[in-house]
């Protein structure tokens, strides 16, 4: 691994062989990068960017679901919804199949606010896997997919009596 501001290899440590040590590294700069954009390009949280997409492409949904899809907090959800929902771009109604739950969906103004940010988002994405080719950019995916599937086998192997 290079060290960013000279040709000289950095020095590893012992936590660079570390998968979970690396990886947050990269998520905690990768989020960084993302609220600084957010911040320049609009009042909405990560959270609320990611509950806007996913909302865009879900059309509906509700609390569970989110936090499943999403993989965050109920909490976290549930106050970044709050907001979005204070500023107009979702709305909640109640299920018809279930009146505990609360179906959640972009309003216009939500889905016309997640038309504008897309551009800065997908140039973001673009950006970054512009330092990947072809061939990185595949095997970082499906190494991505082995961990899932590893993680998925764990837990399997964990549930069993």
């Amino acid at each position: 691994m290079l060290d960013k501001n000279s040709d000289t290899p950095r020095r590893l440590t012992a936590l660079d062989d570390l998968i979970t040590y690396r990886l947050a590294r990269l998520q905690a700069r990768l989020n960084a990068h993302a609220v600084g954009l957010l911040r320049q390009h609009s009042d909405l949280s990560l959270t609320q960017w990611r509950l806007l997409t996913s909302l865009r492409e879900l059309g509906t949904s509700n609390l569970a679901e989110l936090v499943r899809e999403l993989q965050f907090d109920k909490a976290q959800l549930s106050r970044g919804i709050k907001g979005m929902s204070a500023a107009g771009l979702v709305e909640q109604s109640a299920d018809e199949a279930d009146s505990r739950k609360q179906v959640i969906r972009l309003t216009p103004k939500g889905i016309e606010e997640h038309e504008r940010l897309t551009p800065v988002m997908r140039g973001r994405q673009t950006m970054i896997m512009a330092h990947l080719d072809d061939l990185d950019r595949i095997r970082f995916f499906e190494a991505i997919d082995a961990i899932h599937l590893a993680l998925d086998e764990a837990e399997e192997g964990s549930s069993k009596p």
